[in-house]
């Protein structure tokens, strides 16, 4: 197959990621606004549960559809045969987690209260097998993923600003998050018959692909023993009300986490393909840019959450859940490192064959987070399950540079991490100036967030940082050459 631009798929898939990160910054200030604490922590518990079945019914494949994909992309008999293989494999496993799903929430009393929305989450749990965005990604087909994501999107909004009116409409908000993912996972799979041929194939050999998956599925398993476990071990022990304030403390630094890590999603393919091709060069420099590209995004959006995080609840949750400022704040260290872990992991340990080093930090990141959420959750309630995550994923981060540093040149990219700590120091001082001369929530977001900006950029181009005058110089060309067309 013809490889495509990574400058196309880098611009396409940040649309796409913009779109899907930023489409809970609308829906959850309206549904926070009209639940509640309550309602939200009632939808977010609720949640919490259906996602461990669904990360069975994923089953890991689709970082390892990905990578083993990768592989066989230009040849479309071996990848109608792969593609064939693991997605019976996937709905073997989602059968499995139904069954399982099924058994936990009609049998466990605790979960009666939560019934109705559990089985509205069930629908997730079916169509995890049918997800099938992994293909998509190794073909690189971005423009398709973003016009779906987009559309779908749209639906959602329609659903909750048409039915989502008072406190006790949180089912229906449980239809805006459920609607998407089941709308993506049958486009996907109807759209796909029309780029590659499934089930015509001979001699399917399961058990290989089911042995790697497992390990990813355990990676994945374990990872969200300390990315889920917070808010179920809050319900549990606190109550609903903790849970929402805790979703409303985290929310915004996991949806930059998210946007963060999956803009960079674009790269896994390529560096797969480049690491089946034994290319070390190419896959460190490429890794490289990947790396800046989370550091350069990473630290000034965390340093940017906690100096506005009192306005950042506000305009995201509303003055109801302003209790939950300082989680907020503790959560915004966990974005750097989350950022990194999540680059670390799935852009240089899994396509380096590294998945059994990645397994063991995920491993001791999971079980360090269960011990000290039991600690500390008793002891400071919703700054205690942060505090946990946090040095849970310090623990993990520590873990992966250490078995991956044979991969990639970590030093390289710790020389680059000074210049964007350096451009953020200003940040605090703008602040300040703003809180003396500005008044209102907006008004202070938007006079902190616009000089701050110009000032990282500034300071990074004032430092030569090698990506940002790489990118200014390419940005240059390309008006350059649109002018000398236009005089042509």
């Amino acid at each position: 197959m013809k490889t495509p631009s990574l400058k196309k798929n880098f611009i396409v898939y940040l649309i796409r990621t913009l779109v899907a990160s930023l489409s809970p910054l609308i829906m959850f200030p309206y549904a926070s606004r009209v639940l509640g604490v309550d309602g939200i922590g009632k939808v977010q518990y609720a949640q919490s549960i259906a996602m461990y079945f669904e990360l069975l019914a994923a089953l890991g494949i689709h970082s390892y559809g990905v990578r083993e994909g990768a592989k066989v992309r230009d040849d479309p008999a071996k990848l109608g045969k792969l593609v064939t293989e693991l997605l019976t494999v996937n709905l073997g496993a989602s059968a499995v987690a139904l069954v399982l799903y099924g058994g936990v929430i009609f049998t466990v009393p605790g979960l009666q209260s939560y019934r109705a929305l559990l089985v509205l989450f069930a629908l997730e749990v079916v169509f995890s097998g049918v997800a099938f965005d992994w293909f998509y990604n190794i073909l690189e087909d971005y423009t398709y993923i973003s016009v779906r994501t987009v559309l779908f999107q749209v639906i959602s909004f329609a659903v909750l600003f048409l039915f989502v009116r008072d406190e006790g409409d949180f089912f229906w908000y449980t239809v805006t998050l459920v609607l998407p993912f089941v709308l993506t996972s049958v486009t996907n799979l109807a759209h796909s018959r029309r780029l590659v041929r499934l089930f015509c194939y001979r001699d399917y050999h399961y058990g290989r692909h089911l042995k790697g998956a497992l390990l990813v599925f355990a990676i994945v398993l374990s990872t969200s023993l300390y990315t889920m476990l917070d808010t179920t071990m809050l319900g549990a022990m606190v109550g609903d009300t903790a849970v929402g304030l805790y979703t409303a403390a985290s929310k915004l630094n996991r949806l930059a986490v998210k946007l963060v890590t999956a803009i960079c999603a674009v790269f896994l393919p390529r560096l797969a393909v480049l690491r089946a091709k034994a290319d070390r060069e190419g896959f460190q420099k490429l890794a490289g840019v990947a790396g800046n590209i989370i550091l350069g995004l990473a630290t000034p959006l965390a340093v940017g959450l906690w100096i506005l995080a009192p306005e950042a609840i506000e305009l995201f949750s509303g003055s109801e859940f302003m209790a939950a400022v300082p989680a907020m704040r503790v959560m915004c260290v966990d974005l750097l490192f989350s950022s990194l872990n999540g680059f670390v992991a799935w852009q240089i340990l899994m396509p380096s064959g590294l998945e059994k080093k990645l397994f063991a930090a995920t491993l001791a990141g999971g079980a360090t987070d269960f011990v000290l959420n039991l600690l500390f959750i008793g002891w400071w309630g919703v700054e205690g399950a942060a505090a946990a995550t946090v040095l849970s994923e310090v623990v993990v981060l520590a873990l992966c540079v250490w078995g991956g540093r044979s991969a990639l040149d970590f030093p390289a990219l710790a020389r680059c991490f000074w210049q964007y700590v350096l451009a953020c120091v200003p940040f605090f001082a703008v602040r300040w100036a703003v809180g003396l001369l500005v008044s209102g929530t907006i008004a202070v977001t938007a006079c902190t967030v616009v000089p701050c900006a110009a000032l990282y950029f500034a300071i990074l181009l004032a430092l030569r940082n090698p990506y940002l005058v790489q990118l200014a110089d390419d940005f240059r060309a390309f008006l350059y050459r649109r002018k000398k067309n236009r005089r042509s």
